[in-house]
């Protein structure tokens, strides 16, 4: 089944993040995961880089994230393009892309991290269905690490603390709500699933008649 062919969708969306952050009510007050010195670094990183061009930033970490784990590419129906050609496929630069305006989404809203704790909790929900085409939870952490050298290589390795608050941001924000969400909805699924399996079980008990004859 190819990516784009479901109806999974990870692109922010800012009014239907709002909402959910509005609906959550307690989440919307929840502590700040990043400093405000961090903040004040990434936003800064984030205009210097996006002078590089838009399509420029999500593009090489998605080409990083698949170099590092080749196995993701069947994810998106990218197993069969060969690495020299995937940054002209359709797709690559369709999620390349989503990579784009995600990140430029978190930048906008890091003085609001309950919209940021609901909108990646969900997408971590959104997850789940992936496991059928080959997604593990321990992807997350390819991307982390690619998020991560991408920021290095931007940055030309010169800033410390702007490399700190983009990794803090990727773990602590990105990261551990996708993995709260997924945990939490895999739950759901696999209790669904058991109490599924419980309930026809007793149904096929019931459908025997206590006054049978026994069978030895």
């Amino acid at each position: 089944m190819n990516f784009h062919q479901t109806n999974f969708r990870c692109e922010p969306n800012e009014e239907e993040a709002t909402s959910m952050a509005n609906s959550a009510g307690a989440k919307s007050k929840c502590k700040h995961f990043l400093t405000r010195r961090e903040r004040i670094l990434l936003e800064q990183s984030w205009r210097k880089t996006r002078k590089t061009g838009a399509d420029h930033i999500g593009s090489k970490i998605f080409f990083m994230v698949l170099t590092a784990q080749p196995d993701i590419k069947a994810i998106f129906g990218l197993e069969k393009i060969p690495t020299g050609r995937l940054k002209y496929d359709p797709r690559f630069r369709q999620h390349a892309l989503v990579y784009t305006k995600t990140l430029d989404f978190v930048i906008r809203n890091l003085d609001y991290p309950g919209k940021l704790e609901v909108y990646f909790e969900n997408l971590g929900k959104r997850h789940v269905a992936m496991q059928g085409r080959g997604f593990e939870p321990g992807y997350w952490e390819t991307f982390a690490e690619c998020m991560t050298q991408a920021a290095v290589e931007w940055e030309a390795n010169r800033q410390r603390p702007t490399l700190g608050a983009w990794r803090n941001l990727v773990i602590s924000c990105i990261i551990s709500f996708m993995r709260r969400g997924f945990d939490e909805e895999n739950g759901k699924k696999k209790l669904y699933s058991y109490n599924g399996q419980g309930f026809s079980s007793n149904r096929a008990r019931r459908s025997v008649s206590p006054y049978a004859p026994s069978v030895h």
